[in-house]
């Protein structure tokens, strides 16, 4: 058979080559997605868009980098560099707290009870979970709350210098509270961390019980041993709630009050060194800031002993 000079075209050629895939190197972007200047991209945007939209981004971003200002050469700023009365300032803003009338107390009672609210939390907690996931449920998560710190303790762990002056300024500023609530003991609670042989000042909240439940020896000079750099102590008597009803009548009169508790706060005012300036009792104007647990005793009781045991002691009327 011979060959044709012009074939007749079939139907498969009438049709049109398949076009090939491209793949562009420009970064994916999907609708409607948020811009840096707040406007939305719609579905179908063309590529030379796109690729306009990208270089202002990045442009953006340039300007914004060149607008934070920075140290030469990244270096770290020569804190130490700076006078110490400066530093101590730096660090007075953080490590000492100042309360409504501009005196600074930590006290240890609310922060025992706030941790051990938290530890008793976290055991029923974890007891509930154990249930939950016995019964093929899923376990209840602990609610994540924010709190402002009483005092900022994170610079300590900057550098070992840092660490050292901070706490000087910690320890020398900060008054420290702590509440004696064993009685005739002299026992008491602190938080993890606090070295007691920097405390310069002390708030003793003294709990008095009935003349019965203190009718017992007290070496207040061992107390007293356990804090070498203390400089200024306010003793505040307090009535302890379980003995409120007991000790009142006892507490109210300091010319009648019974014979133990005149012993106790002679061998109390008589035993504080005397290099400590000393102040008892509670001032109307710094009352809130005391944190105290209990409910304090008459100040005609506290001036009474004031006129007893003055003699004995300069009790001094600080303004710290």
């Amino acid at each position: 058979m011979a060959l044709r000079r012009n074939p007749p075209r079939t139907c498969q050629e009438n049709l049109s080559p398949p076009q090939s895939l491209v793949i562009t190197q420009e970064p994916y972007q999907p609708s409607n997605t948020l811009k840096i200047d707040g406007g939305r991209e719609g579905p179908n945007v063309s590529s030379s868009t796109k690729r306009h939209a990208t270089k202002q981004r990045r442009r953006r971003m340039q300007n914004l980098s060149r607008q934070i200002p920075r140290l030469a050469n990244d270096k770290p700023f020569p804190f130490f560099r700076l006078p110490r009365e400066l530093r101590d300032e730096v660090y007075s803003t953080l490590v000492v707290r100042h309360g409504s009338s501009g005196r600074s107390i930590i006290a240890a009672t609310p922060l025992l009870q706030d941790r051990k609210r938290r530890i008793t939390a976290q055991a029923n907690r974890d007891r509930l979970n154990r249930k939950r996931i016995a019964n093929g449920q899923l376990p209840i998560q602990a609610r994540i709350i924010e709190t402002e710190p009483v005092v900022e303790l994170s610079l300590l762990r900057a550098s070992q210098r840092l660490n050292f002056e901070a706490k000087d300024c910690l320890y020398s500023n900060n008054w420290f509270g702590i509440t004696m609530s064993k009685l005739p003991l002299t026992t008491f609670e602190t938080p993890y961390g606090w070295n007691l042989s920097r405390i310069t000042k002390l708030q003793v909240e003294v709990q008095m019980k009935d003349a019965a439940h203190m009718n017992s020896y007290i070496d207040w000079s061992t107390f007293f041993i356990s804090f070498p750099s203390l400089r200024w102590l306010r003793i505040v008597p307090t009535f302890h709630p379980r003995y409120y009803d007991w000790a009142l009548p006892e507490l109210s009169d300091w010319s009648t009050t019974h014979y133990i508790h005149r012993a106790f706060f002679r061998e109390l005012v008589a035993s504080v060194p005397g290099e400590v300036n000393l102040r008892v009792g509670v001032m109307a104007e710094n009352a809130a800031d005391l944190q105290l647990q209990g409910k304090p005793v008459g100040e005609q009781f506290v001036q009474d002993m004031y006129a007893e045991l003055g003699p004995r002691r300069a009790i001094t009327s600080s303004q710290h």
